[in-house]
């Protein structure tokens, strides 16, 4: 070995041995910030607010005092997907397919507003009767109704 040789041995064993603890720390400070964060206090936890689907707007066009046109503009949101807010003209022009099939309809009132309409599903509503039907297909004559009323 050269003579001093084992000096540079020591000082880069010192070097490896220092850059390890200073890993070390940083390791140690990086899961001390993930586990507990920036500061000491406890982590504000805010309530995550309830999700409902709210009333819809007086002016939707449909009269939710009628339980029939309640059900019936509850299925077109769904389909449009606009939960709140007017249900436009342009709004009702979107839909062209409405189940309404097992809603215990008594009255068809309401769906001749959907004037795009090109398939309607009213089956299993037996207090449906035939006149009603028969009205809503001269109003929306392009749309095929599905029912299975015998009155």
């Amino acid at each position: 070995m050269r003579e001093g040789s084992e000096g540079n041995g020591l000082i880069i064993g010192g070097i490896v041995l220092g850059l390890a603890g200073l890993l070390f720390f940083a390791g140690l400070v990086a899961v001390g910030f993930i586990a507990f964060g920036t500061s000491s206090r406890p982590p504000v936890i805010k309530p995550t607010p309830s999700v409902s689907i709210p009333a819809a707007p007086p002016n939707s066009g449909f009269d939710l005092t009628d339980p029939n046109q309640a059900k019936i503009e509850k299925v077109i949101r769904e389909e449009l997907r606009k939960l709140t807010g007017e249900l436009t003209e342009a709004d009702l022009e979107k839909v062209t397919m409405l189940q309404l099939d097992d809603k215990q309809l008594t009255s068809v009132k309401g769906l001749e507003k959907l004037t795009q309409l090109g398939a309607l599903d009213l089956s299993n509503n037996p207090s449906l009767t035939k006149a009603q039907i028969d009205e809503l297909q001269k109003e929306l004559p392009n749309c095929d109704i599905y029912s299975n009323i015998t009155k």
